[in-house]
């Protein structure tokens, strides 16, 4: 199968993790949160990466005979991410921008990395019909893991501490649910 690295490793990430391992992809994820690396090896990462203590792009040739990844999804906000990613990325190779939803938000890039190796770099934001269709098939019929991604259920009479915990990535929190007061 094809190196498929994913950059951030958040309930998104793994989401789209999971569905390319699904897809026959291995997988690289990187994230700088130990907690969301160590899920990810659980849901059937073949190497996890620290992107603030190691090299991801040397990973990425380290498991492609000097090539780089053949594909990537950048499921992390913020210009490092997207700027490691298509470096870590081989001649030819597709990248999915998947969470940069704010306009204005700017990303320095060595643009030979794109123009000279001619890679793809597309975005995404929403989803067609049939997409949501085949997504809550993959869904309700359980293909992928999503209670594993649940790291606090918080009733609803405590919504501003949810609010707190989803708004700063740490070890602690993935995702945050708000649920009612009876259910907690």
């Amino acid at each position: 199968g094809q190196i498929l690295l994913v950059a951030g490793m958040g309930s998104i990430g793994l989401i789209l993790q999971q569905l390319a391992i699904r897809e026959g992809a291995n997988v690289v994820a990187a994230d700088p949160l130990a907690s969301r690396r160590e899920l990810a090896e659980e849901l059937g990462a073949i190497r996890t990466v620290d992107p603030q203590a190691e090299d991801i792009h040397e990973v990425c040739r380290g498991l492609t005979d000097g090539r780089g990844a053949d594909r990537a999804i950048v499921a992390a906000v913020g210009p490092g991410p997207v700027r490691d990613t298509i470096r870590a990325t081989r001649p030819g190779a597709s990248i999915l921008l998947f969470a940069q939803t704010h306009r204005g938000d700017e990303v320095a890039v060595d643009v030979g990395d794109i123009c000279l190796d001619e890679k793809r770099v597309i975005g995404s934001y929403s989803a067609s019909v049939d997409e949501a269709e085949e997504a809550a098939d993959v869904v309700f019929e359980g293909h992928i893991e999503l209670d594993r991604l649940i790291s606090h259920r918080i009733p609803l009479s405590e919504a501003p501490r949810a609010f707190d915990l989803a708004g700063r990535p740490t070890n602690e929190a993935l995702k945050v649910v708000i649920v009612s007061d009876d259910d907690a």
